[in-house]
């Protein structure tokens, strides 16, 4: 299949996560500063995950006092305000209770300067109606 349509958006290694939740924000729903905390949890993941294959010890690095310290710095934020946030995360669903990232929040990056998304707008019909739409008889 052949995409008909095709957007660009120009973005750095440090822009790209705030860009890809910006992208995002009508399936997640997170205010600008929740969404500014999540981009700098991928951020500091992705960095990290250069370094650590393993993904058990790269969550746990990703938690340590010293992950979490420069997270805050970079954000400006108090440790409270900090814990606050992460709990509005996991309500919205970014993070998990044991504090993983949702992977449908993890954008598949490569080494490639490009990072391609595939949006699929599936015009089939429902198996069930939705909600909003009346009745038929």
């Amino acid at each position: 299949m052949r995409p008909n349509n095709v957007l660009y958006r120009k973005c750095t290694k440090e822009s790209i996560f705030r860009d890809w939740l910006t992208f995002l924000e009508p399936f997640h729903r997170m205010t600008n500063r929740e969404m500014d905390v999540a981009a700098r949890i991928l951020r500091q993941y992705f960095i990290l995950k250069d370094k650590i294959d393993d993904l058990a010890v790269l969550q746990e690095v990703l938690w340590t006092p010293k992950s979490r310290k420069d997270m805050m710095a970079s954000l400006c934020m108090t440790s409270a305000h900090f814990q606050i946030q992460l709990d509005h995360l996991r309500k919205k669903g970014f993070l998990k209770d044991d504090n993983a990232i949702e992977p449908r929040y993890l954008p598949h990056l490569s080494e490639e300067p490009r990072f391609h998304l595939l949006v699929v707008f599936d015009m089939s019909t429902p198996k069930r109606p939705l909600r909003d739409e009346p009745k038929q008889d």
